[in-house]
């Protein structure tokens, strides 16, 4: 999987006004200079270089792609950062176990304890995991709330709510009710960009507040557009900070696969 990179990817293009792209990769890597990728012309190969691999990736527009590319542009993507002040609570809402792991990355960001991250959830998850960083009721989400808004920084919880909520609105129910005890700055939510989107848009209902989206398997997903239809500013993809230069990239490449 991805490690986390705090200050989103970094993309080094040797893009020329040359007709042939490619042909510049001989050129002196340290006359490269960092700029944002140019969109390129439907159906022509261009070279990326990831600075995150450090290898050069080739790749061909479709028009498809190009049209999702354009999109993008259109956009103001603007980066979405975690709250960082002291006492302040980030809610990550999804299932459990793939909020939990999202909250953890966070914690890297944020640069916080990892034990500073929670889980709410009805039933105990997680094995292992320690009683003291679970909250089961609504009562014991309020108690602990006000110890964090005398601690000198954030927290992350994340609250479970499965996919399975679409059908249950008692999910739903419990799911706000931790949200409010926790006392919560904001509110992200874990999705899948795998799944439907319209059940993804049902489940995102049941929500009374989404502020942002954590988005997984973005990088294997056929259609991660459908990500962006879904209305909310995106926070995270596949654990990296959703800048615009890491959707230009996912978008033109179909997805960053692993080195």
């Amino acid at each position: 999987m991805l490690g986390s990179v705090a200050n989103g990817l970094g993309v080094e293009s040797a893009l020329e006004s040359s007709a042939h792209p490619i042909a510049q990769q001989n050129q002196n890597s340290k006359s490269r200079v960092k700029r944002e990728l140019e969109l390129p012309e439907p159906g022509k190969n261009v070279q990326m270089l990831v600075s995150t691999y450090g290898t050069a990736q080739n790749a061909v527009v479709s028009p498809a792609n190009f049209a999702e590319l354009a999109l993008v542009e259109t956009l103001p993507v603007k980066t979405v950062k975690p709250p960082r002040g002291p006492g302040q609570v980030l809610a990550v809402v999804g299932e459990a176990l793939e909020a939990f792991n999202a909250g953890l990355e966070l914690a890297k960001r944020m640069r916080i304890q990892q034990s500073r991250v929670l889980l709410a959830a009805p039933e105990p998850m997680i094995p292992g995991l320690a009683a003291n960083r679970r909250l089961g009721d609504a009562l014991t989400a309020r108690k602990r709330s006000l110890k964090f808004l005398s601690e000198p920084m954030p927290s992350v919880i994340a609250i479970d709510l499965p996919i399975s909520a679409i059908w249950n609105e008692d999910l739903a129910e419990w799911a706000e009710e931790m949200v409010t005890a926790v006392g919560a700055i904001e509110v992200w939510a874990v999705v899948d960009a795998t799944r439907k989107p319209a059940d993804l848009a049902r489940w995102l209902a049941q929500l009374h507040r989404v502020d942002a989206l954590i988005v997984h398997n973005a990088r294997i997903t056929d259609d991660l557009k459908s990500v962006l239809d879904l209305g909310y500013p995106v926070a995270v993809l596949d654990d990296l900070p959703a800048t615009n230069m890491l959707w230009r990239s996912m978008l033109h490449t179909g997805g960053v696969q692993n080195p």
